[in-house]
This record gives structure tokens, sequence and C-alpha cells, in this order.
């Protein structure tokens, strides 16, 4: 199989499932396309005890409730205002016993998909290549079908939420990569509806947005004036310094010029939210950060202040580079 391949829109999918294994010996290059994604990423499944049965597969796919595509034409996140309410049958909801299915069906396929991606690299052929894509399309499906179902559930909790700091394109963008990444991880064993998962890490998503909207203003607290654009621009001059100084910061850490050690970036982000993934609410004092790391905290300023030299001469570095 060629190494890499031009990378285009794969099939769309579609809420009709495939009801036979793929025979053919030929890869079509949108199927070359699904096994490129499909080794691409981490693999992983929520188990369940029904995936142990011989016929597992029959159950899943060719037996159980019809379950429907799902209808997004009403689906305008960026209307806002004039956002168009999605009744119940125009979001296509799910019963009970269709999310059910549908979760079995996603994790089941990518159970298969992981187990089939394992042999593949291991020993790749044409045939292991073929159900390869066969079950990742299968995942694709059934991922979509669930997103499909549930988006108005992201626009309905970003419209109740309404955080005047953030915007609310920016709350459904957000709500909707929870979302997804709740679709992955859902168990239905557990016994509630996805809906009721899916909230608790929506809101989650608003609440971090909002923190990293609070944070970036009090970096920049200078709100945008048009009407003072004109005439004195030292403000923007100055915005723009400050732009750049941080972006060459995050770029240091993002790339560890610094050489930071472990304990190093800990510090830093503990005392001043540094780190570029940093989900840190407030700035710890030295103290604070001594008992999290059980350390004094005289050794928390020896290690910070290390940290901050090593974090100068690096931006020294790349001033001159630059």
């Amino acid at each position: 199989m060629e190494s890499s391949v031009l990378m285009r829109r794969a099939p769309a999918a579609t809420g009709q499932l495939y009801e036979a294994k793929p025979t053919s010996m030929v890869l079509s290059e949108d199927q070359r396309i699904l096994i490129q994604e499909a080794l691409s990423v981490p693999i992983a499944f929520v188990p369940h005890p029904i995936f142990e049965q011989a016929d597992a597969e029959s159950k899943l796919f060719n037996q159980g409730p019809q379950i429907p595509e799902a209808n997004i034409g009403w689906y305008h996140p960026m209307v806002d205002d004039d956002l168009v309410t999605a009744t119940t049958e125009e979001a296509s909801v799910l019963t009970v016993e269709q999310e059910q299915q549908l979760f079995l069906r996603f994790n089941y396929a990518r159970k298969r998909a992981a187990e089939t991606a394992r042999r593949f690299r291991l020993s790749p052929s044409r045939k292991t290549g073929s159900e390869l894509a066969f079950w990742w399309t299968r995942v694709r499906e059934a991922r979509d079908l669930i997103t499909g179902a549930n988006l108005a559930l992201v626009l309905a909790m970003a419209k109740r939420t309404r955080m005047s700091e953030v915007e609310f394109g920016e709350l459904v963008s957000e709500g909707n990569m929870a979302m997804l990444r709740a679709v992955e991880k859902f168990d239905i064993s557990r016994g509630f509806k996805f809906s009721t998962y899916a909230c608790r890490a929506i809101l989650k998503s608003f609440s971090r947005a909002a923190m990293r909207i609070s944070r970036h203003r009090s970096l920049f607290p200078t709100e945008f004036d048009p009407l003072r654009e004109i005439g004195d621009d030292r403000e923007e001059r100055e915005m723009a310094a400050q732009q750049e100084a941080l972006a060459d910061l995050q770029s240091v850490l993002t790339e560890n010029r610094a050489n930071l050690s472990q304990i190093e970036r800990r510090v830093l982000d503990a005392r001043f939210s540094m780190a570029p993934t940093s989900e840190a609410t407030s700035d710890l004092t030295l103290e604070e950060v001594g008992q999290v790391m059980g350390v004094t905290k005289e050794r928390i300023r020896q290690i910070q202040n290390r940290a901050i030299e090593k974090l100068r001469a690096a931006l020294r570095n790349k001033m001159r580079e630059g």
C-alpha cells in the first residue's frame, strides 16, 4: 500500500450502515484515505459484555431498532439571537433504545477497528486494509448519527448560559468539541442518557472558555474602540508589542527552548499560569505551591527563579534569531 496519499474528503457518512463485509482485494483511494485516518489516531473503545458474543455484529447491526439519520438542515449556530429553534422532530432526538443501540454499534466498531489496525500494522495487506476501512467507516457513521442527534443540546445550553464575556459562536464551538469528547467516553452500561453525561462536559467547556477570555483580558485590559483608532495609535502599538511578547513566551514554553524540567514547568504554571495547556483558575503563592509539592516555599522560590532565568535566556536567544 502506498505510504502517502493525496488527502481529500472521504465519502459522506449516512445513516445506512453496511450489511456485509467487503470482499474486494483492490483498495480504492477512498479506502486508503480511511485507512490513513484510522492509523493516525489512537483507537479506544468503551467495552461491553455483548462484544464478546459470537453473534455480536449481527445483533448490533442487523437487529434492534431502526435509527434514522439526523436532519441538521435547521442548524445555523452563528445566527445568534435569530437562531432557529429546533423542534424534537427536526433534531431527530433518539429514543433510549435507539441511543443504546447506536453507542453499542459505535464502540463495537471501534473495537473491531482497533484490532484490525493492530493486524494491519504488523502485516499490511489489501485484505486487512479493506477490513480496516470498512470498520472505520462504521465508526464514522455511528459517530455522525450521535452528534447529529445532539447538536440541539449544545445550542440550547449555549443560549441558556449566555456568558457576556464569551461570544455565542465561541460557546457553540467549545460545546461541540466537548460533546465530541463526551461521545468518545460515554458508557451506556451506567444506566443514564447521553445528554445527562454530555451536559456536564459542555458546561465545563463553557467555564474553561470564560476563564481563558478572562485571563486574556487581564493581560490586555484595554477594549478595542474604533473611535480611537484614528489619531493616537500608541495604545495599539503597545498592545501589538504585548501580543508579540506573549507569543514569543508561549513559543518558548511550547517548544521548551529553555530546557525547563518538569518540576520547573509545574512551578511556573502554578505560580503564573504560564503553561499553554494550563486550566488553573488562579495563581498560587509560594507557600501554596510548596504545600502541593511537599517542599518549603523557599525551595519553590529557588526553582521559580532558576526557571525564570532560563526563560529570559531563551527569549534573548529567540530575539537574536528573529
